[in-house]
């Protein structure tokens, strides 16, 4: 990029965290034109925050929960005192029973009971021998090595096809590990014995978790506020309609605003975290067939949110429950009393997020609001955590694009996509959704700052960002991404 970079246009589409981060490195390194365009007409992407009469609710439940100290003190410098520190409690709820999640080697046991706790444990020593020195091709595989069969059926198999849509079979390992903490015989021993015993020191940073006083969204509100006031355009309520190019380089992005308004949008470098696919079949003139075919193995999984008042104070301690069961059609419903007390309108009630997934079109998303929130009424009661009369009001949230899906075989395809769309010059690929990576919002932010700084010279390999294979709640390392050496 040529030394007058900070006089360029800059276009970024998507304000979700990538973007936000992209458009707070951009002001903070004195680019003059930036201009931030999303069909929400809220800032946050899937870390946004609604209010409803006097509640807030999230999309989803956002754990401000990183590893890279850069991002915390973003968060810290941002938010100052309305940055909670809350302690994290999350049990997957099955058999009636309340399992703590990670999975604790001990509780599980005990949960379990004497007889089933012996053929699962019969199982998990089996499973030891048989992928003995072999490895997993796809999720259900890696969950029986890990947990035997019997757990890997229980606890992640079916729970898995409720979430994603397809069989454990289907998928990839890719993020299992980061995903799910392993259950070892090393559980049964204390922390001082294990560091002791095996050289097995880690921090666990799971335990707890930092929270805005107002919801996730309230960090990104506060982002923009402050951007705005520094000269940066936000175009929101806006949907991408093409993205036009000349050669190899994009040219500008043709939008239409709430009652049809179309509206185009030049820029010198443009900034994407919208997905992958959908960038790919905005592009004007339109990309080869083949390219477009490739897509096809990019599905996002939706997410559909029931956002609800309970006339009930503490209806359970969680951050978080997990619904088990393939009888249910609820996966999770998370907590915001237990996020942060004041997002209740009222301290004698609570506000939970009941959580669907489906797939865009199918015949669960074709569903009226009306009929998912009958949906999850009666299951909530079925569960025994709600009275009929105990609910109070709700209203409904849906993301048509908010899981990437790790197909077997997605790789590959996604590989040419992304050579497809670097071909552009002037077009940077930012975010879980433009990056085709299941990551948090930590890593999304962290994408867009350093994305920025490659562009003003730094040479950081953004791809390999959050690529550990470790367990995400456990910290081992600096998790700091360094700039590629040049020897």
């Amino acid at each position: 990029m040529s030394s007058d970079i900070k006089d360029k246009k800059f276009v970024i589409l998507g304000a979700g965290p990538a973007g936000m981060g992209a458009a707070w490195e951009l002001y903070k390194k004195g680019a003059k034109h930036i201009t931030v365009i999303d069909h929400n007409d809220q800032v946050g992407g899937l870390a946004r925050t609604m209010k409803f009469k006097g509640y807030f609710f999230d999309v989803g439940p956002h754990r401000f929960l990183t590893k890279y100290a850069e991002v915390e003190a973003l968060w810290k410098e941002l938010l100052g005192d309305d940055l909670l520190s809350r302690p994290r409690l999350t049990r997957i709820y099955y058999r009636n029973r309340f399992f703590v999640y990670p999975l604790k080697l001990t509780d599980a046991l005990w949960n379990l009971g004497l007889w089933q706790s012996m053929l699962a444990g019969m199982s998990f020593l089996k499973a030891q021998v048989r992928w003995y020195g072999k490895d997993p091709k796809n999720f259900a595989e890696w969950t029986e090595k890990t947990f035997g069969n019997r757990m890997s059926q229980a606890f992640f198999r079916d729970y898995f096809t409720k979430v994603w849509g397809i069989g454990a079979h289907e998928v990839g390992i890719e993020w299992a590990g980061q995903r799910i903490k392993r259950i070892s015989i090393r559980d049964f021993f204390g922390k001082k014995l294990k560091e002791f015993v095996w050289q097995q020191k880690s921090e666990n940073i799971g335990n707890k978790f930092y929270y805005p006083r107002y919801g996730a969204g309230q960090f990104y509100t506060t982002m923009q506020k402050k951007l705005a006031a520094a000269g940066v355009t936000f175009q929101l309520g806006r949907t991408v309609l093409a993205i036009r190019h000349e050669g190899s380089r994009l040219t500008s992005v043709e939008t239409e605003g709430q009652g049809g308004k179309a509206e185009t949008f030049s820029g010198d470098i443009f900034i994407s975290s919208i997905p992958a696919n959908f960038l790919i079949s905005a592009l004007a003139p339109a990309v080869s067939n083949d390219v477009r075919a490739l897509t096809s193995a990019m599905r996002f999984r939706a997410h559909i949110a029931v956002n609800m008042i309970v006339n009930r104070k503490d209806l359970f301690a969680d951050s978080w429950l997990y619904i088990q069961s393939v009888d249910f059609r609820i996966a999770r419903i998370g907590n915001y009393g237990a996020f942060s007390p004041d997002m209740l309108g009222n301290p004698d009630t609570s506000a939970i997020g009941v959580e669907f997934f489906c797939f865009a079109g199918d015949t669960f998303w074709e569903k009226s609001d009306e009929d998912i929130i009958a949906l999850a009424v009666d299951e909530l009661v079925k569960l025994g955590f709600i009275s009929r009369q105990e609910y109070a009001s709700a209203f409904v949230v849906r993301h048509e694009d908010a899981y990437p899906t790790y197909y077997l075989g997605y790789r590959e395809a996604f590989a040419r996509v992304r050579q497809c769309l670097e071909a552009f010059e002037n077009l940077r690929l930012i975010g879980r959704a433009g990056m085709y990576k299941y990551k948090d919002q930590d890593h999304a932010l962290y994408t867009g700052i350093l994305t920025v700084r490659n562009l003003f010279g730094e040479d950081n390999d953004v791809w390999e960002l959050g690529e550990e294979k470790e367990f995400f709640e456990e910290k081992t390392a600096p998790h700091e991404l360094m700039p590629r050496s040049n020897s």
